[in-house]
Parts: structure tokens; C-alpha cells; sequence
């Protein structure tokens, strides 16, 4: 791969461009992990930058361009061919609320369609996508769990520390009272 002499990426080229690239260097005939985990290595490699490239962004550029890819990854639509591909391609996305609605209601009408025409692959694909729709609404659900959890335990170790810092000045006052001389009288 061709690479400028401070190891950033090459001039004039961009990250799509690299990764196609490196595929066309290796002649691969099916691109499966393995070839895109060594893809990923050489770019992090070949970059200098260390950015890591996420094998899914990889396998779609790869499928994008008309590669052979066989991954099992939920953010990796599934191999289509026409006159699926162009019906079904890009239709799943998640970036609101919103949007996910919207993409499922097309997913629903789409395979309505397919159903009613007694489109085998074609149903089967739809089915494909939402399922694939649902593995990445667990994802993002939990990583936005983990994210509301570490906030609150953010939140919460601050708290703790406020306390101990006011115990610290209760106690500081404490000691730093001047002993009483007699003992207090009972009621």
C-alpha cells in the first residue's frame, strides 16, 4: 500500500479508497473475518495514526463495491442481488427514533409486497434485515445502558466524596473543640 513518508495516509487518497485497495492487492475471490481483520491490520498499520477501522465499515465499503463478503456481523447488511439489492439496500437505519419507525414501516410494506407475489427470497431477506434491525437496537439499547450507568456511578462517587470531605470537616471540628469542663446535667 502505498504510504507518504510521515505514515499518514497517502495524498489524495481516503479511507474507502485504501481499503478497496488493499482487497484488490490481495486478489481475494471471498472476503470473510479473517481477510477483514488483516484489511483492518494493515490499515491501522499503514496509516501510521493507529485508528482503528471497524470491521463492519469495512465489509460495506468491500459489499459497496461489489465484493464477495461473507461476515456475520449486525451492522453488515446481508448479500443481495437484484432486484432486491436496489428495494432493500440502505433501508435499515437507526440514527432517531423516528427513523428506525420509518425504515420498519417500509421493511413491513416491502415485505407485504414480497408475500403477496410469494417471494420466497425476497421475504427471507426482509426477515434478514429486521433481524438484523433487532440485534443492532439490543447493541445500541445496552451501550446506551452502560452510558447511563456510568453516569449515575459518576454522579454517585462524587456524591460519596462530598460526604467524606464533610465528614472530614465535622470531624476536623470535632477534635478541635476545647474539651468541656463538666459533664452535662440530666434533664
Amino acid at each position: 500500500m502505498a504510504q507518504r513518508k510521515n505514515g499518514n495516509v497517502p495524498k489524495g487518497k481516503n479511507l474507502k479508497q485504501l481499503i478497496l485497495e488493499c482487497s484488490r492487492e490481495h486478489g481475494w475471490e471471498r472476503v470473510g473475518e479473517r481477510e477483514i481483520r488483516a484489511i483492518g491490520a494493515e490499515l491501522r498499520g499503514g496509516t501510521g495514526n493507529g485508528h482503528k477501522v471497524s470491521p463492519s465499515y469495512i465489509a460495506n465499503v468491500l459489499r459497496e463495491a461489489g465484493a464477495r463478503v461473507e461476515v456475520n456481523d449486525p451492522f453488515v447488511d446481508p448479500s443481495m442481488e437484484e432486484p432486491y439489492a436496489s428495494r432493500l439496500a440502505g433501508l435499515l437505519k437507526f440514527g432517531d427514533l423516528e427513523e428506525a419507525e420509518s425504515s420498519l414501516r417500509k421493511l413491513d410494506t416491502i415485505f407485504q409486497d414480497y408475500r403477496s407475489a410469494s417471494d420466497r427470497e425476497g421475504t427471507s431477506l426482509v426477515r434478514t434485515l429486521v433481524s438484523k434491525g433487532k440485534q443492532r437496537a439490543e447493541i445500541l439499547a445496552a451501550s446506551l445502558l452502560c452510558v447511563a450507568m456510568a453516569v449515575m456511578l459518576d454522579i454517585l462517587l462524587v456524591s460519596l466524596r462530598k460526604v467524606v470531605r464533610e465528614n472530614q470537616v465535622f470531624r476536623e471540628f470535632a477534635e478541635a473543640r476545647t474539651p468541656m469542663t463538666k459533664e452535662p446535667e440530666p434533664f
